[in-house]
């Protein structure tokens, strides 16, 4: 059964000083936090924020009991209903100015429940700024369900590419609609007359093309055989994280982040099998979900760093921060002569050109432009995922075939001498 209680928390102080009474649902052992009207200054709580004004307790009681009569007037066939299909029913129409019918409420909640979960630091911090940002465009408030249609993101839209450059604009667009998508299919269930969010205000929207996006892809097949060819003679960590480099490369672009998590359990008949810890946070299923056949020059790194006691494919977890990475490929790009850094410098600071990054940007580059491979094959070779509702569909119908992606690796990989990892054996 499901139990009701109301709560203050140290973060959620806002500007003015003020906290906001949330009520927190817990059902199958799922949570949730319903915002109330009642703001509270540091005065109305204790230093263990328990709320002391009594005048709000009572109302906030009065409240609670009516929750729990809705309830228990379900009888039995709430153990039948997820926390969601609960909340629906209970704020149905008579609670119109609820939490629940606020996006970006429910757009922070699903934030906050990220933080500790495993998700980087980088991906909450760029779904808090999406959200900051829509609040901001409406004056600070918090925006309803009802107010979101097409003309309003429309309008949205436009003021961010004022704001913003296109690229900044579209990843803010990217992931307001993927909170929506999920609100959508969460809150509304039109079987039985409950529908929260009403409009596909995304669909339709014209995105401006972000002209001169910055590619961190390097300049020529001629510069990325450098890459593979060089040695430092008295670096060893240069060298891991070159090998490392071009382990992504020849691996469909693997992200760090990735490539240091993988396990020797993840590799069966030469296949390394894996989910981007990018999209793991979306639940179980297919998301993310990666196939590599194991090449050659892949395998030979893989046994450059085996270690028989660990049950990792590279030993060097904590070597696996972007910075650091990033700074030793810069010198090894400076050692090979190769121009690290973009100039000008932007605002007094020098931007790296090239990052670890830069083997994924490179792997898609000579894919396409030089291989000829088709810009759609490209995209699986990626892992990215389709926002076409036609292909998605079409996915259903079709097993999923890896081969053809790894024929057009292969294809990729031909371009290259690989005799530095290899010696006389074939790629």
């Amino acid at each position: 059964m499901a139990t009701f209680k109301f709560t203050v928390r140290p973060e959620w102080r806002r500007k003015d000083g003020t906290y906001n009474v949330r009520i927190q649902v817990i059902h199958k052992r799922k949570v949730r936090l319903i915002s109330t009207p009642f703001y509270v200054t540091s005065d109305q709580i204790s230093r263990s924020f328990k709320l002391k004004d009594q005048v709000i307790i009572d109302k906030l009681e009065e409240e609670i009991r009516s929750l729990r009569d809705k309830v228990n007037e379900l009888g039995f066939v709430v153990d039948t209903w997820d926390i969601d299909t609960l909340l629906h029913y209970i704020y149905n129409n008579d609670k119109d100015d609820s939490a629940l019918y606020y996006f970006t409420i429910y757009m922070q909640d699903k934030i906050d429940e990220f933080k500790g979960s495993g998700v980087t630091e980088n991906t909450i911090a760029a779904h808090q700024q999406a959200l900051n940002a829509l609040k901001a465009y409406n004056g600070g408030k918090e925006v309803r369900y009802d107010e979101m249609k097409k003309s309003f993101i429309a309008s949205f839209y436009e003021w961010l590419l004022k704001t913003r450059r296109p690229i900044s604009a579209n990843a803010i667009i990217c992931s307001l609609r993927r909170y929506y998508n999920k609100a959508m299919q969460s809150l509304n269930d039109e079987e039985d007359g409950v529908v929260i969010v009403k409009y596909r205000c995304f669909d339709g929207l014209q995105i401006k093309v972000a002209e001169n996006a910055p590619s961190r892809a390097l300049d020529s097949v001629e510069d990325m055989q450098e890459v593979i060819n060089y040695k430092s003679p008295d670096r060893p960590m240069k060298n891991f994280i070159k090998d490392l480099f071009v382990f992504s490369f020849v691996c469909l672009g693997i992200n760090l982040a990735d490539i240091i998590r993988l396990k020797k359990s993840d590799v069966r008949d030469g296949i390394l099998c894996f989910q981007r810890k990018k999209v793991e946070h979306r639940g179980k299923g297919s998301a993310g979900i990666m196939q590599i056949k194991l090449n050659n020059v892949a395998l030979a790194i893989i046994d450059k760093y085996n270690e028989e006691d660990s049950e990792y494919l590279f030993g060097f977890a904590g070597y696996s921060r972007n910075d650091y990475c990033t700074k030793l490929m810069t010198q090894v790009f400076d050692d090979l002569g190769i121009q690290a850094y973009e100039e000008p410098a932007i605002s007094g600071k020098r931007r790296a050109k090239y990052t670890f990054y830069s083997a994924r940007h490179s792997m898609a580059t000579f894919a396409r432009n030089i291989c000829g491979i088709d810009k759609e094959t490209v995209h699986e070779m990626l892992c990215h995922s389709s926002g076409n509702r036609d292909m998605a569909m079409t996915d259903i119908y079709i097993k999923k075939d890896y081969t053809h992606i790894w024929k057009a690796n292969d294809k990729l990989l031909a371009l290259f001498d690989w005799s530095a990892y290899l010696g006389n054996k074939k790629q």
